[in-house]
C-alpha cells in the first residue's frame, strides 16, 4: 500500500482523510500502429483509494484516477 497520511483526497464533492492507494490499474498513454506502448508513459485507469470516511469508518473508493483530487494536509 502506498500511504496518503499526508494528504486529503475530494471525490465526488466530499472532502475525505485519505489512508493509503491500496491497487490501481494502468494503460499507456498511447499505442503506435501495431498496439504498442509508446515512450513508456502510462496513467491511472482506477485507483483503489482506502478513506477515512466522515462516519469515521475505512472505505475502499474504487474509480477512475480522474474522479480523485489530492490536497496536502496543512500543518501549523
Amino acid at each position: 500500500m502506498i500511504s496518503l497520511s499526508d494528504f486529503r483526497v475530494v471525490y465526488e464533492g466530499k472532502v475525505l482523510n485519505a489512508v493509503g492507494i491500496d491497487g490501481y490499474d494502468m494503460a499507456p498513454e498511447s499505442y503506435d500502429e501495431n498496439g504498442d506502448a509508446v515512450n513508456g508513459m502510462y496513467r491511472l485507469e482506477k485507483i483503489n483509494i482506502l478513506v477515512l470516511d466522515t462516519d469515521g469508518t475505512i472505505k475502499a473508493v474504487y474509480d477512475k484516477g480522474n474522479k480523485f483530487q489530492f490536497l496536502p494536509k496543512v500543518r501549523g
